[in-house]
């Protein structure tokens, strides 16, 4: 599925917006998870595999006077020198996710009447990136000022074992 939506703030609760947040966010989400489930008798179970893809890109602003930031309250009178900071923060991120996994329900009547094992298993890898960057614009004197850019990756790996008994 995909969605997106627009976010707008007023953040100095005064009658005028002199402090503004506008975010607008859109995200995608794609899973899928394909089983097979079997009975062989004495055997039964499922074996699958599982996919997952998610994006979720934002982009926003976040105009108004320094002083806002520092002490919404603050009320900017006549004389008062106004400092605009407009901050335009920019965030992605993706997750992607691989799985494989079985499980089997073996019963063992012949060893005592209405007891089973499960046996099974699962293999695990999570992707996850993103990317984040700040620009602020400040006014007077119109000068750019870039902010942080980070980026960074990892990734997760896992096999989770299962085993039990029913009585």
């Amino acid at each position: 599925f995909e969605q997106s939506y627009e976010r707008c703030e007023d953040r100095d609760f005064l009658p005028i917006p002199t402090c503004v947040l506008e975010q607008d966010r859109d995200y995608s989400c794609v899973v899928q998870d394909l089983r097979l489930r079997f009975d062989a008798g004495t055997v039964s179970g499922v074996v699958g595999l599982f996919y997952a893809d998610i994006e979720d890109e934002e982009d926003g602003a976040l105009v108004g006077p320094v002083q806002s930031f520092l002490d919404p309250s603050a009320f900017h009178g006549p004389g008062e020198p106004v400092i605009i900071l407009d901050g335009r923060p920019v965030l992605e991120q993706r997750t992607r996710n691989f799985a494989i996994f079985g499980e089997a329900d073996i019963a063992l009547d012949r060893v005592l009447p209405g007891l089973s094992a499960t046996l099974g298993a699962r293999y695990d890898r999570e992707e996850y990136s993103f990317e984040s960057a700040l620009t602020n614009t400040i006014t007077p004197p119109g000068r750019v000022v870039p902010g942080p850019v980070n980026s960074g990756d990892t990734q997760f790996d896992a096999f989770l074992p299962k085993l039990g008994l029913t009585y």
